[in-house]
């Protein structure tokens, strides 16, 4: 019975050490998805502003071509 026991912990103690594992991961991969989509608003908000300086430069701006990609951020 009491090696059962003992069994047993080392069970849920490997079970809570994974579990914490895995979280520890998750948190990881969110923090640096926060981030990258952090980075990805910088760099659209300089673009925006640059966008708007342009604007009041060239007062005959030509079309612009603007990617799937960006399209679908739009």
């Amino acid at each position: 019975v009491a090696r059962a026991a003992i069994e047993t912990s080392f069970r849920l103690r490997h079970h809570s050490l994974a579990a914490t594992a895995s979280f520890r991961h998750g948190m990881d991969h969110s923090r640096l998805a926060i981030e990258a989509s952090r980075e990805l608003l910088k760099r659209l908000r300089q673009r925006h502003c640059d966008d708007l300086a342009r604007g009041w430069e060239d007062p005959d701006p030509d079309p612009v071509a603007v990617s799937a990609f960006d399209a679908d951020i739009l």
